[in-house]
């Protein structure tokens, strides 16, 4: 079978590693324990991660890419000391998204963000009830997705990944008042030539304020948050890297993998 593989790494080094079937090697970054997507009762493909704000469920987002797409939960088990993860309990459905891709994250009023690939949406989990709204078509296809850190210039602004241009896109958003939000024309602001999908900002550490972006061709790339947006790779897997979460209580990084 072909599974999409998740693997968990620190800021500086790996403290576990998640994997479908073998491990997921990240040069420089280290590695550790090694568990099976299968355990965790959520269906290939992985899509998308996030973490709620508290640290204590982990979102997993399962048969991404396709019709069946939803957002699993998993309760996250720490050491009663260190507090770094050393598992998670067994998922449980939270919603049917269909097509969600690797942007995964909770966002603003605690609603829950997703993004969805081919058909280029932007969806949002408000309770029981779960909305999309189309991005702009300058976007092609998510991609992932990121909202710019309090703390932060542009504090509360959604930045978009594409898969199928490379770039990464600010979106205004217009607030509804009741959880959801309607995005308007984005701006790219930068280019790569990457096929891009999961961002997040850096908590902490040295690169605490940069971002970086998972890409389809298994590669991590750091960049400066203000032009020219300097970028250097930090890590590689072996491909099909699709989706991103830093644990809000050990800082550590986990990326999902396509393979």
């Amino acid at each position: 079978m072909n599974c999409r593989r998740f693997s968990t790494l620190s800021l500086l080094l790996a403290v576990m590693t998640l994997t479908a079937s073998s491990q997921v090697l990240v040069p420089g970054l280290g590695m550790g324990m090694t568990t099976t997507l299968g355990a965790l009762g959520i269906f290939p493909a992985a899509g998308g991660l996030a973490f709620s704000a508290d640290g204590s469920v982990l979102y997993v987002a399962g048969e991404s890419d396709g019709p069946n797409g939803a957002i699993y939960t998993c309760a996250v088990i720490r050491d009663p000391v260190t507090r770094a993860i050393t598992g998670f309990g067994a998922s449980a459905l939270l919603a049917a998204t269909p097509q969600i891709d690797g942007g995964l994250t909770v966002g603003p009023r605690g609603t829950i963000f997703f993004t969805t690939w081919p058909n280029n949406e932007l969806g949002m989990v408000v309770g029981n009830t779960v909305t999309t709204a189309p991005l702009s078509i300058e976007s092609a296809s998510t991609g992932g997705l990121a909202f710019v850190p309090q703390g932060s210039t542009l504090a509360g602004t959604l930045y978009v990944t594409s898969f199928n241009t490379g770039e990464i896109r600010e979106v205004p958003l217009t607030d509804n008042f009741d959880g959801t939000y309607t995005p308007a024309t984005s701006n790219a602001f930068l280019s790569t030539f990457s096929p891009l999908e999961e961002m997040e900002f850096i908590p902490a550490g040295i690169w605490a304020g940069k971002f970086l972006v998972v890409d389809f061709n298994g590669f991590i790339t750091l960049f400066d948050a203000t032009p020219p947006y300097a970028s250097t790779t930090i890590g590689q897997a072996f491909g099909g890297l699709i989706g991103a979460a830093f644990d809000p209580v050990s800082k550590s990084l986990f990326v999902s993998e396509w393979g």
